[in-house]
């Protein structure tokens, strides 16, 4: 959901965490999504239903994550390379974010993490995955300053699983059905709206997947993914050419949510029949 998530569970599952359980909220129900990305026209990055899991840790005391503003380059270099068991996410320019790491550079504040070798520094991005190397001019010239010291501090074990199964906001018996109609976005705008809200409805799939698996077979979410991301590609083709079928639009809402309704429904029996 954001570069700093995807950085701190990098970290953690480098570290050997299972990190399963850390998507405990991704049982999203599609009409929050629908009602937040395309009615409201939140961008992905600003979707804060689901509180974002390094802020989840920090109240946990799993990690500490420390802003830290206006750094010079060398102070940088330093506490990169005497970080000792810490990473370093760095903040780096708009332009490094398109030119060097060839992101699309949806917001400003981009992080990557970085980490000293003998010809310089490593860049560790996230989407798209990628370790860019730089010396250390270059490295000089894509900073804004801006860094986060992250330190592990506690395990990811059972007994956070348990307390992260009971804080659970979403649970997959109580989504509801609704119908789109009940709210409308800018018309103009919904063939982006769509691509949003499939971008982020993927994610929080693929972590549903991941989370219920630890309990019983979700073998059928991976089966029923290539059809949404066929979708996502669909829906950013019509954002590109700023065409997008009325008909087509709404036929592909009315089977994601059949879909997504179908889904919810299944893992819901599993998981009664595991109690």
């Amino acid at each position: 959901m954001s570069c700093v998530e995807n950085q701190v569970l990098a970290v953690l599952r480098e570290r050997g965490a299972d990190i399963r359980p850390l998507y405990h909220n991704s049982a999203v129900p599609l009409r929050e999504l629908f009602f937040s990305l395309v009615v409201q026209g939140e961008k992905p990055y600003r979707f804060y239903r689901v509180p974002r899991i390094q802020e989840e840790l920090k109240a946990l005391g799993v990690i500490s994550l420390t802003l830290r503003r206006g750094q010079d380059a060398d102070t940088l270099r330093g506490q990169i390379r005497h970080g000792g068991a810490d990473a370093v996410l760095v903040r780096v320019t708009p332009e490094c974010t398109k030119s060097v790491l060839h992101a699309r550079g949806l917001r400003e504040d981009h992080y990557v993490r970085a980490v000293s070798s003998a010809d310089g520094f490593l860049l560790y991005n996230d989407i798209p995955e990628a370790v860019v190397p730089l010396g250390d001019a270059a490295f000089g010239g894509i900073l804004t300053g801006d860094s986060l010291q992250l330190s592990v501090r506690g395990a990811v074990d059972s007994r956070l699983k348990t307390r992260l199964w009971d804080k659970r906001l979403f649970r997959p018996e109580q989504a509801a059905p609704f119908s789109f109609a009940e709210g409308k976005g800018d018309e103009g705008r919904t063939a982006e709206r769509l691509r949003d809200l499939l971008g982020v409805y993927k994610i929080m799939r693929y972590r549903m997947q991941s989370y219920y698996g630890q309990y019983v077979d979700t073998d059928f979410i991976g089966e029923a993914m290539p059809i949404i991301e066929q979708y996502y590609m669909k829906a950013e083709y019509w954002n590109l050419r700023k065409n997008a079928p009325a008909k087509a639009l709404q036929g592909l809402l009315e089977d994601l949510w059949r879909r997504d309704a179908r889904m919810m429904e299944i893992l819901t029996e599993r998981l009664e029949e595991k109690r």
